[in-house]
C-alpha cells in the first residue's frame, strides 16, 4: 500500500507530504467503519438524507446515481469495510447541494447576494470563510445601473456584483492555509461546502438569472477495492447560474463553487478525472439590452489517496 497522497486542486494535481492520511484524521471510527448498515446496492436513482452511512459493500449499477435528499448542505460520508464499486456511467452525485444560491429578482433592484460555503449556514456574505474548503460563489450580472448579487464566500472571497459588468467569478482558495487545520476539525470540515452564486440585477421588466448552488460534501472511507467503470463520476460541482429572462435588461446568475469530495482506499485506482469538485457557470444576461452575464464558481477540493 501507498501512504502518499494526491490532491487535485484548482484543476492542478499535487504531491503532498503524508500527514493528512495517517490514520484516520478524525479518529472517532475504524477505517472503512463498522459495516453495521450491511451491504448497500444502488439499482435505480436514490437519493439519501445527510448523513454518515456505514456499508459492508457499495454497488452502484450502471448509468444510475446515488445522491442526497437534501437540496442545499448535503453531506454523504460513507465508511465502506468491504468494496466499492461505480457500474458503467453511474455516479456519486453531490451537484449543487451545496450553500444556496441568490434568489431571482424581477424588480427594478440589485441581485441578491449567494450564501456563505460553511457555518452558519444561510450567511450571505462574499467573505473568505477560514473554515472552508469550499469554491467560493461567482457574481450575478449586472444592468445598467444595479448590482449583480455578490457571490457568497467559502475558502476564499466571493466575486463582487457591479453594475454594468459581467460577474466577477469566485476567488480561488489557497488551500494550504486551510487544509492541515481542518482535517483536525470534523466538525468544521462536514460544513464545507462550495458557496452559492449571486443572482443578477433587473431593471423591472425582466427576471434576472438565480444563482447556482455550490457544490455539497462527500467523504468515503474504502478498506477494500474500488472499481470505477469508464465514465463512473464522484462529483460535488457547483451548479450553473441560470440565464434572465429575455424582454427587457437583467443580468444572469452567478455560477455556484464547487464542493469538496474526500476518497481515501486500501486497492485499487481512482483517476482524478472521475472525481470532481468543479465551480458552475455563470448564467446568460439579456446581452443584447446590457444585462450582464454572471461570473463563474470557483472550483473547490478533491482529494483521492490509495492508503
Amino acid at each position: 500500500m501507498s501512504t502518499g497522497l494526491v490532491a487535485a486542486v484548482l484543476g492542478t494535481a499535487l504531491n503532498t507530504n503524508t500527514d493528512l492520511v495517517n490514520g484516520n484524521p478524525f479518529g472517532s471510527w475504524t477505517f472503512g467503519g463498522s459495516g453495521k448498515d450491511g451491504a448497500k446496492s444502488v439499482t435505480g436513482d436514490e437519493n439519501l438524507a445527510s448523513g454518515i452511512y456505514e456499508y459492508t459493500s457499495l454497488t452502484i449499477t450502471t448509468l444510475f446515481t446515488l445522491g442526497c435528499s437534501d437540496s442545499t448542505n448535503g453531506v454523504l460520508v460513507l465508511l465502506i469495510s468491504g468494496d466499492l464499486t461505480l457500474g458503467v456511467s453511474s455516479k456519486i452525485s453531490l451537484d449543487g447541494k451545496g450553500a444556496a444560491g441568490g434568489a431571482a429578482v424581477s424588480t427594478a433592484a440589485a441581485g441578491n447576494p449567494g450564501t456563505q460555503g460553511g457555518f452558519p449556514f444561510g450567511s450571505a456574505k462574499k467573505d473568505e470563510m477560514m473554515n472552508c474548503l469550499g469554491g467560493a460563489g461567482g457574481a450575478g450580472g449586472g444592468d445598467d445601473t444595479n448590482l449583480g448579487g455578490d457571490g457568497g464566500g467559502a475558502g476564499a472571497a466571493g466575486g463582487v456584483g457591479t453594475a454594468s459588468n459581467t460577474g466577477a467569478a469566485g476567488t480561488a482558495t489557497v488551500l494550504w492555509k486551510k487544509i492541515s487545520r481542518m482535517f483536525g476539525n470534523k466538525d468544521s470540515l462536514f460544513e464545507s461546502f462550495g458557496a452559492g452564486g449571486g443572482s443578477g440585477a433587473s431593471d423591472g421588466v425582466a427576471a434576472s438569472g438565480a444563482g447556482g448552488n455550490g457544490g455539497g460534501f462527500i467523504y468515503i472511507e474504502c478498506a477494500g477495492t474500488v472499481t470505477l467503470g469508464t465514465s463512473a463520476l464522484i462529483s460535488a460541482n457547483g451548479g450553473a447560474g441560470s440565464a434572465a429572462t429575455a424582454g427587457s435588461v437583467a443580468g444572469g446568475g452567478g455560477g455556484g463553487g464547487g464542493g469538496v469530495v474526500i476518497i481515501r482506499y486500501r486497492e485499487g485506482t481512482v483517476a482524478l478525472t472521475q472525481v470532481t469538485a468543479n465551480g458552475g457557470a455563470g448564467g446568460v444576461g439579456t446581452t443584447a439590452t446590457g444585462g450582464e452575464t454572471g461570473g463563474a464558481g470557483a472550483a473547490g477540493l478533491v482529494i483521492a489517496t490509495n492508503e
